[in-house]
């Protein structure tokens, strides 16, 4: 799933989705073809609105480089990112430090 991008067809956000088309449907064998699709523009809002973690909290999406990718706020996507913010904004420091920490653990899971 790709990062939400500006259409050149349309000037709209979107995303991409795809998957290989495996030979004979054996996964892992040669690639012959690739599926796409372009799900509906707020897909990705639409899940991180459902997601309830307390009265006074919400969730929100970042992609691996740390940009906003989903958010109730649907003007921060694709234009914040809490990490390259920090560099001029000392505020942002404890969020940046945990975002990155995020990041961390996560590739430590997938090693």
């Amino acid at each position: 799933m790709s990062s939400p991008v500006v259409s050149q067809v349309t000037g709209n956000l979107t995303l991409v989705v795809s998957a290989p088309i495996w030979e004979n449907g054996v996964q892992g064998s040669k690639i012959v073809g690739v599926v796409t699709f372009d799900p509906d523009k707020d897909f990705l809002n639409e899940i991180v609105n459902n997601i309830k973690i307390s009265k006074n909290s919400y969730a929100y999406l970042l992609n691996h480089e740390g940009t906003t990718i989903a958010h109730r706020d649907t003007s921060l996507i694709g234009e914040e990112n809490t990490i390259k913010e920090s560099a001029t904004n000392k505020d942002l420091l404890p969020l940046q430090k945990l975002i990155k920490s995020l990041f961390q653990e996560k590739q430590d899971i997938l090693m």
